[in-house]
């Protein structure tokens, strides 16, 4: 169970693996750092530090052309752009986070 919780899950019930995803949002055009929260299934919120001439439009259809094969088509992608986004207290930035439970998961 130790990684279940870190799994991206789609709307189809299947599983992604988040290194997969955090290996094409480390190069999204125009960003400088980039996260994906799943907090319900069929939506994803992609939280986006851009750089200076950084174009959301172009973030965005690079996103679709990158993800949408992961995630399927049922997902529903939000893009939310902030100043910036500071490490935690344990000093490692997770670029995916999940907290939908994987079908079949039951945690004691």
């Amino acid at each position: 169970e130790g990684r279940s919780g870190k799994l991206i899950v789609r709307p189809d019930g299947r599983l992604v693996s988040p290194l997969a995803v955090s290996s094409l949002l480390a190069h999204l055009p125009g960003v400088t750092r980039c996260q994906l929260l799943q907090e319900e299934l069929g939506r994803a919120r992609l939280r986006l530090v851009l750089e200076p001439r950084g174009d959301l439009a172009a973030v965005q259809a690079a996103t679709e052309e990158c993800l949408r094969p992961y995630l399927g088509p049922e997902m529903k992608l939000e893009y939310e752009v902030v100043e910036e986004m500071p490490l935690p207290p344990s000093g490692k930035f997770e670029s995916v986070v999940c907290q939908v439970k994987p079908p079949g998961v039951v945690h004691a």
